[in-house]
């Protein structure tokens, strides 16, 4: 959990309260001085709650990946478990059809998380829990009749008549607003969000491997962007493999290819990576930003930002970490 906060990745309910790192209220880090800091009201007081009202420090630690200090603890904030809980699942024949559910769904503000991923990566995933080998490559064929996208919609109520009322509420808007989109509704399901476990079973069938372009944009060029990283899986021969959360109550959106893969198969490596450095390029141009950013990706990124945010970045950096001694080579490096 600290680890994802650290990176700002996604996690559930992100549609209702964002990326990870907007759930941290306190924090505790080892500078390179040696001094153990805290950071919110944990800093002058017993209690953990937020980091308002004081000047914000929170921001010189999360997403740095380590480079500016040690975070050694860390308070997040945490929600009651609604009684009653469900999961809606949709079927779209193609890409434009799933970006209108999505926008119409957000609006409605009723889910606690939104998901949607390809359809062919729910066939790849359904092989390995069958205990068969799965693989992206080559590329499953879409079958006449065989959805393009799926989406599911986590919904709860503190009781049933509740829950029963966000239903009605997601079935009238989607009927009064969707008469024009081609989708199947399948029938509700209890919640289940916690998956992980199943979701380890294609990178173990794969052969071990598992990386992803993963990014943060705007839900306005989602449809777009969707679609140039889906063509550029077709031109490697890969299974179209999209997964997305709309983060924030659809305010912006989190966006990956999930590529698990054999990496003992030295080919397979070098096309997932030639796949990954085409699609980095194009998520930057369509204004989308890497998140969990890997080195490569940070000196891109740097590559297109303004010389006066690198050089606030190098001088954070220098003045927190000036003997560079905090995972270097990151964020704020003079070697870009």
């Amino acid at each position: 959990m600290i680890t994802n906060v650290i990176l700002q990745g996604l996690d559930n309910l992100s549609f209702r309260y964002g990326a990870a790192s907007h759930w941290a209220s306190g924090l505790e880090v080892a500078l390179a001085t040696g001094e153990l800091v805290r950071i919110g009201s944990s800093s002058v007081s017993s209690t953990w709650q937020a980091f308002v009202p004081f000047p914000e420090l929170a921001g010189l630690f999360l997403g740095w990946q380590g480079a500016t200090g040690i975070i050694t603890k860390m308070a997040v904030s945490l929600w009651p478990k609604p009684k009653h809980a469900l999961t809606m699942h949709f079927q779209f024949m193609d890409l434009e059809s799933a970006y209108e559910f999505f926008r119409v769904m957000a609006r409605t503000r009723i889910p606690d998380d939104m998901i949607g991923t390809s359809f062919a990566l729910g066939k790849v995933s359904r092989i390995a829990m069958e205990h068969n080998k799965a693989s992206l490559y080559p590329a499953l064929i879409r079958a006449p009749g065989e959805p393009e996208f799926t989406a599911s919609v986590e919904i709860s109520g503190n009781t049933e008549g509740e829950l029963n009322a966000k239903l009605k509420v997601v079935e009238e808007v989607v009927k009064a607003n969707l008469k024009s989109i081609n989708f199947s509704e399948l029938s509700a399901t209890p919640s289940n969000s916690a998956r992980f476990p199943m979701q380890t079973l294609p990178v173990l069938s794969s052969g071990g491997g598992l990386t992803w372009v993963g990014c943060y944009g705007p839900m306005s060029r989602w449809l777009e962007t969707v679609k140039k990283g889906c063509e550029l899986q077709d031109k490697y021969n890969l299974s179209r493999s999209c997964y997305t959360r709309f983060m924030n109550e659809g305010h912006f959106v989190g966006l990956r290819w999930m590529l698990p893969f054999d990496k003992g198969d030295p080919g397979m490596v070098k096309r997932v990576e030639s796949l990954c450095l085409e699609q980095l390029d194009m998520v930057l141009d369509m204004g989308y930003i890497p998140y969990k950013t890997p080195v490569w990706a940070i000196r891109k990124i740097e590559e297109r930002a303004g010389s006066d945010w690198v050089r606030l970045h190098r001088r954070v950096k220098e003045m927190l970490d000036p003997n560079g001694i905090f995972n270097p080579g990151r964020w704020g490096a003079e070697d870009a």
